[in-house]
């Protein structure tokens, strides 16, 4: 379901209700741009089994059409668009890191222990190895 709200109270009406049925409803609240308002998103929140065995309650997503969808509904060549982005900026913040480093040991110089290394978060224990760990694999489950 998909409903808009002008005010605070206009949306308080339309989620308190939602939300006293303990977690029967997955809720998105979306504010309008230029203070327009909001639109509230809520489904019957689904779940699903994980390989574990464990039920687990299902992630929502909105797209860029607005609507609102738990992940066992999205479609497949949508779901690798999504797997793709959640890589990729995973990556991307990793190399962001890694460079963010590296310019804050540039700037702290070789300064060995003192402010040097409590800057950098080493210790005696750090190996240079240490640094850069080896990528993983993302496990979903």
């Amino acid at each position: 379901m998909k409903q808009a709200a002008k005010t605070i109270d206009e949306l308080k009406s339309i989620v308190d209700p939602l939300i006293a049925e303990d977690d029967k409803y997955v809720i998105e609240i979306q504010e309008l741009p230029d203070n327009k308002g909001f639109t509230v998103h809520w489904q019957e929140q689904k779940t699903y089994t994980a390989l574990d065995g464990k039920e687990y309650p299902d992630e929502a997503w909105i797209t860029k059409e607005g609507e609102m969808l738990q992940v066992q509904d999205i479609p497949l060549p949508h779901l690798q668009n999504i797997l793709r982005m959640i890589l990729r900026n995973s990556r991307e913040a990793e190399i962001a890191r890694r460079e963010l480093r590296a310019h804050i040991a540039q700037l702290v110089g070789g300064m060995e222990g003192g402010i040097g290394s409590l800057i950098m978060g080493e210790d005696d224990s750090d190996d240079e190895d240490d640094i850069t760990p080896p990528s993983k694999p993302h496990t979903l489950h």
